[in-house]
């Protein structure tokens, strides 16, 4: 690809990370200075499905916007087996807890999906809010927001019954999606770890709840069809 080429990629990548960061999650709540100089300072970094931001132990090397695609956040169990705890969609940020704290990385991070992420290096970071202190309360709302994700998300899986339990994850993914049309990512395997289900269990929800009208299943992803059917399965 000639050097023409690669700008125009880079340029039209920009202009849709920057659409979207800045029409959902903890970028777009930010100071509007601090959201233009992250967007200057940030560079695209796209993954394919599979591929790993950063594991378990690594240094930190900064955060990461999801401008498109989605992540799976896995965290080890203390028999050393990796579990997802958590699938993010566009408008989700990830890394800070770890770069504040200058510890190693207590996740791993995949690529759920072909992923286009804005990736902010801690070098470019550090020298940020060495000029500027103030913007270190927006990167604190962040780190609470993840965690308030992370409880709730475990909280969740601890609710009783697999049709209530189930249902209560597909909404919590649902609310970040833009467009209620779109699909959510994540295959049934991954959707059973992070409900804290067994796979035949899982797809025995899953049929039930596409029988009823409630959602609709695709090959490694599904979509909501009636979020209120849903919301009264959850209540129930």
């Amino acid at each position: 690809m000639m050097e023409s080429e690669f700008q125009e990629e880079e340029s039209g990548s920009r202009s849709g990370i920057e659409e979207v960061l800045t029409s959902k999650g903890w970028l777009s709540s930010c100071d509007p200075v601090l959201r233009q100089q992250l967007l200057d300072i940030g560079r695209p970094s796209r993954f394919e499905p599979g591929e790993v931001l950063f594991r378990i132990g690594d240094e930190p090397e900064g955060i990461y916007g999801v401008a498109n695609g989605a992540v799976h956040i896995a965290m080890p169990a203390d028999d050393g087996q990796e579990l997802v705890i958590y699938h993010a969609d566009t408008g989700f940020w990830v890394g800070d807890l770890e770069l504040f704290s200058e510890q190693a990385r207590i996740a791993t991070v995949t690529a759920a999906a072909p992923t286009l992420c804005l990736f902010i290096s801690r070098t470019q970071l550090r020298r940020l809010l060495d000029r500027e202190p103030i913007h270190f309360r927006d990167f604190y709302k962040m780190s609470y927001e993840n965690g308030r994700n992370i409880m709730r998300t475990l909280a969740n899986m601890t609710v009783t019954g697999s049709d209530k339990r189930l249902a209560l994850k597909l909404l919590q993914y649902d609310e970040n999606k833009g467009d209620p049309k779109a699909w959510i990512t994540i295959a049934q395997n991954q959707l059973a770890l992070t409900t804290a289900l067994s796979v035949p269990t899982l797809e025995r929800v899953l049929r039930r709840m596409a029988g009823a009208g409630l959602v609709e299943i695709g090959y490694g992803k599904l979509r909501i069809l009636d979020r209120s059917g849903l919301r009264s399965l959850a209540r129930s």
